[in-house]
């Protein structure tokens, strides 16, 4: 005890003049005292340098928690008052001084003393505190060898960060795993939804195409039972009706074929929409004109009310639109009304199509633009794709698309297309309404395609209009009949045999005549590609299967223009 508050030195010199009996005299006492004094300040010296070169705050508490000794980054992660903390201050002020500035609430304030009391028999005692300032300290009590106790205090507010933020990463991990794993699913269910919808789209599309192609093959039979049997009078007449329904069968199962392939186009992309701006009321003349003789045959009112403003979209298939609504007006109105007109709508025009015909009830008003969906019986049996369609291209236009409808009292379907920002370009005539070509003139026509029986049935037909035909089956015979007898018109198929194709065909039979030779591109491919590497020759292109009334025309404007020297416009 004695070397705890003199120093060792002095103490021995002390022990040693007592046990001798000497008095140490006062200036002998000074001495030791000052270098007591000076060990002493040496010591809390180096024990201070020691505490202020440790990274951690530390702070030491006798026995009875008062405070013995600190450092300045106890002061400092605290956020102390330099001239609060002194020796002797008592642990539980030190508390109540943080509880008064908010540092932690008054039930934490007696949590802590508990968890003191506590700690006294788990040493040593760690816990952690978040500071109102954000930061967060990791604080450890422990007990000394002499009694008392020492804590230190550990900035750990990275520590932290760095957790949540890892905390925040395998949260964001999760959600996004979630969610493509809920993607993955919904694609797969898609996925599954769309093979079923193709199962059922071709199994709708065989049924429609099979009605046909059975009836006209009964037909044909027939035909071909009275053809082998004796005459007999009225065979002639039945004959002809015979072959009038087989061509009127066949003419179904084109039409499903024509649909069918719309549809494929415009899912495949195939189809591009060429914007520009045009009068409604050009559009509206043409539809007035196509639609008024069939509403007449039917019994129902048509009319179409003028519209003096300009749109900007696709003509040719916002016609399209139009044409199926329409169409699907009369197929549903047995009798009654069919208007066509329109309203604005701000930068819009709302095109609608209102009939008196059947209605649709509300639970249908989506799925009848699905594809082979025929709901209550119309005037005449559809296909159940003018919808469909219409959807197809409405989307491809980025045009909306609606129907208002109630059963018994007919419906209203409307396309709202914007507006032009001028007066618009005016639309040409529509070809297919155009006046019936003349009677075509005897023409040489070289048919070009590697497929024998459409050979044998253009040769059939054309030679029946009273053409020469030649028929080949591959560019070498082709070039060879060119070489006998140079036609006034080539009909050619896209795709030959062997990789080639018949525009090649054509630029070598250009080169070796010196001169234009007049062209039809009749193909089944419908690719824009090939519409473009047509047109750039300066072809027109009708897509397989041909229309016979088509093909006439095209060789009645041939045969004109032979006689008068012009050529025809191509599309």
């Amino acid at each position: 005890m004695l070397a705890g508050a003199i120093g060792a030195a002095s103490a021995r010199v002390v022990i040693a003049a007592s046990l001798e009996g000497h008095s140490l005299s006062r200036r002998e006492a000074m001495a030791m005292l000052d270098e007591a004094s000076e060990a002493l300040r040496f010591n809390r010296s180096l024990l201070q340098s020691t505490l202020e070169s440790v990274p951690q705050g530390i702070c030491a508490f006798d026995a009875d928690f008062n405070i013995t000794a600190w450092n300045g980054r106890f002061i400092a992660l605290l956020d102390l008052p330099p001239d609060f903390v002194r020796v002797g201050l008592p642990l539980a002020d030190l508390i109540a001084f943080n509880v008064e500035r908010g540092e932690y609430a008054a039930s934490e304030f007696a949590a802590l003393l508990v968890n003191r009391d506590v700690a006294t028999q788990r040493w040593p005692y760690l816990y952690e505190r978040k500071r109102p300032d954000g930061t967060v300290l990791e604080i450890v009590y422990d007990r000394v060898a002499e009694g008392g106790y020492v804590s230190t205090y550990t900035d750990v507010t990275e520590r932290h960060r760095a957790a949540e933020a890892l905390r925040r990463a395998n949260e964001g991990l999760e959600l996004r795993v979630r969610e493509r794993t809920e993607a993955l699913e919904q694609a797969k269910a898609e996925a599954e939804q769309a093979n079923l919808g193709k199962t059922r789209f071709l199994a709708a599309a065989s049924h429609d195409l099979l009605q046909p192609l059975n009836a006209a093959r009964l037909f044909l039979s027939a035909l071909d039972e009275s053809l082998s049997a004796p005459s007999r009078a009225g065979d002639a007449d039945k004959e002809r009706t015979l072959a009038s329904s087989a061509v009127t069968a066949l003419r179904s199962t084109e039409h499903v074929l024509d649909r069918l392939l719309d549809i494929s186009s415009y899912d495949a992309g195939a189809v591009r929409a060429e914007i520009s701006d045009f009068p409604i009321a050009d559009l509206f003349v043409q539809l007035n004109v196509e639609f008024s003789a069939m509403a007449r045959e039917r019994g129902i009112a048509f009319r179409v009310v003028d519209c003096g403003l300009a749109v900007r979209s696709d003509p040719h298939l916002l016609r399209r639109i139009l044409q199926n609504l329409l169409s699907n007006a009369l197929r549903y109105t047995p009798k009654g009304r069919i208007l066509l007109g329109c309203r604005r709508r701000g930068e819009a025009l709302r095109i609608e199509v209102w009939d008196t015909g059947v209605g649709i009830a509300a639970v249908d008003q989506k799925r009848i633009f699905e594809e082979f969906q025929r709901l209550a019986p119309g005037a005449e049996k559809g296909l159940g794709l003018g919808l469909a369609i219409v959807e197809r291209v409405s989307r491809l236009l980025d045009h909306a698309v609606d129907v208002r409808s109630r059963p018994g009292q007919g419906s209203c379907f409307a396309v709202t297309v914007p507006l032009a920002h001028g007066p618009g370009r005016p639309l040409q005539s529509n070809p297919a309404m155009a006046a019936p070509a003349p009677a075509e003139r005897a023409l040489t026509i070289l048919c070009l395609d590697n497929d024998a029986t459409i050979l044998d049935g253009l040769s059939a037909l054309l030679g029946g209009w009273g053409h020469h035909v030649l028929v080949a089956a591959d560019a070498t015979a082709a070039m060879d009949a060119a070489a006998t007898v140079l036609p006034d018109v080539v009909l050619l198929d896209y795709h030959l045999d062997g990789g080639c194709n018949g525009l090649d065909f054509l630029d070598n039979l250009r080169q070796k005549a010196g001169r234009e030779v007049r062209a039809l591109v009749v193909t089944g491919d419908r690719s824009e590609a090939v519409r473009q590497v047509a047109r750039a020759r300066g072809c027109e292109i009708l897509s397989k299967p041909v229309k016979p009334a088509a093909l006439r025309r095209f060789l009645g404007g041939e045969a004109l223009s032979r006689q008068f020297g012009t050529k025809p416009e191509t599309p």
